[in-house]
């Protein structure tokens, strides 16, 4: 699945030797916590939370912006969106 995989998500775990995949931190969000990628980003480039939620910063921010995912002809349900890609993303 790693070779299959369209967005190049997938790797193999350096420990477990399994093909394994973001979980967006799920050991995070149980406690409340951000992704940690979210966390530490110096540019503020990601923003985590739901979509459908009017208060939530990631609600107001796909409404105020024109968002896409990778490759939407492949019909994968991705759960990572982009604001204002403007070309083919690789």
């Amino acid at each position: 699945c790693i070779q299959a995989c369209p967005y190049g998500a997938r790797y193999l775990h350096p420990l477990t030797r399994v093909a394994d995949k973001c979980t967006f931190c799920y050991h995070r969000l149980v406690r409340g916590l951000l992704p940690v990628c979210v966390e530490v980003c110096p540019k503020q480039a990601r923003i985590f939370g739901d979509m459908k939620s009017i208060a939530s910063p990631l609600g107001r921010f796909t409404r105020m912006n024109k968002i896409h995912v990778l490759k939407p002809s492949l019909n994968t349900d991705p759960k990572v969106y982009y604001a204002n890609l403007d070309g083919e993303v690789n």
